[in-house]
C-alpha cells in the first residue's frame, strides 16, 4: 500500500514536470519566431527584453497550471426600506398617516415612492404588496405582472408601488411592502426562504370622500 502512494505520487510529480516543460518548450518556439521576423527586418532584439519577457511568461503559466484560486461566496445580507427625501413633500412617507380625498385625486392610482437598500448589490428581489392583509388572505396581494427588484450596482433601488384607487374605499386601509431576495412560496407565502432575510414597510391610508368624512385610523386592518 505504501509503495503504491509513493508511486501514485511520483507518477503526478511527472505528469507536472511534464506539462511545465512542455510550456517552457512552447514559449521557446514563440520567441524563436519573433527573434527571426525581427532579423528579417533589420532589427536585432536587446537580450534583456528577451530575457525579461520569457522569465514572465513562464512564471503567468506556471501559475495557470499549478495554482488554485477560490473564490469566497457572498454573504447574504438583508434588505431594508425607507422613504425618499420627495416622499414627505408630498405626504407620502412611511411615518406619516396617508390622506385620499375620493373623488379629488388625480389619475387613477395611489403613488408610494420608496428606497430599497441591500448591501448586495448586485442580487435582484423579489417585492410584494399587500392591502388590508389580516390571517391568511392571499387575496390582499396585489396582482403585479413583474414583482422582481432589479440590482442598480449601487446601494439603493429606487421604486414606486402603484395602489390602483379602486381598492381604496372610503375608510382606513393597510399598505404593505414586503422585500425579500427569495420567498418561500409555499404554505409559508409571504416569509423568505431564509430567516430575517426580508425588508417590511408599512403605510396607513385615511381614505374619505363626500359622505364619509370622519375615519377612525384604530379601525385599520
Amino acid at each position: 500500500m505504501q509503495a503504491s502512494k509513493i508511486k501514485s505520487k511520483s507518477t503526478r510529480r511527472e505528469t507536472k514536470t511534464r506539462i511545465e516543460w512542455d510550456v517552457v518548450r512552447e514559449l521557446g518556439m514563440h520567441v524563436a519566431t519573433l527573434v527571426q521576423a525581427m532579423r528579417q527586418f533589420g532589427s536585432k532584439p536587446p537580450r534583456c527584453t528577451l530575457l525579461t519577457t520569457m522569465l514572465v511568461s513562464i512564471a503567468a503559466m506556471g501559475c495557470l497550471v499549478t495554482d488554485k484560486v477560490s473564490v469566497p461566496e457572498e454573504n447574504n445580507f438583508p434588505p431594508s426600506i425607507i422613504s425618499p427625501p420627495e416622499a414627505r413633500a408630498q405626504n407620502v412617507a412611511l411615518d406619516q398617516i396617508v390622506q385620499v380625498h375620493l373623488p379629488d385625486e388625480t389619475g387613477t392610482e395611489l403613488n408610494l415612492p420608496v428606497l430599497v437598500r441591500d448591501p448586495n448589490m448586485n442580487q435582484t428581489l423579489e417585492r410584494q404588496v399587500w392591502i388590508d392583509f389580516s390571517g391568511s388572505n392571499l387575496d390582499a396581494l396585489l396582482p403585479e405582472d413583474d414583482r422582481r427588484v432589479l440590482p442598480t450596482g449601487t446601494l439603493e433601488r429606487s421604486m414606486t408601488i402603484r395602489i390602483p384607487l379602486v381598492r381604496l374605499t372610503p375608510g382606513c386601509h393597510k399598505v404593505e411592502l414586503r422585500v425579500t431576495s427569495n420567498f418561500d412560496g409555499g404554505a409559508n407565502f409571504r416569509e423568505p426562504v431564509e430567516d430575517g432575510d426580508i425588508a417590511q414597510a408599512v403605510w396607513f391610508i385615511r381614505v374619505t370622500d363626500e359622505t364619509v368624512q370622519t375615519v377612525e385610523m384604530g379601525n385599520c386592518p
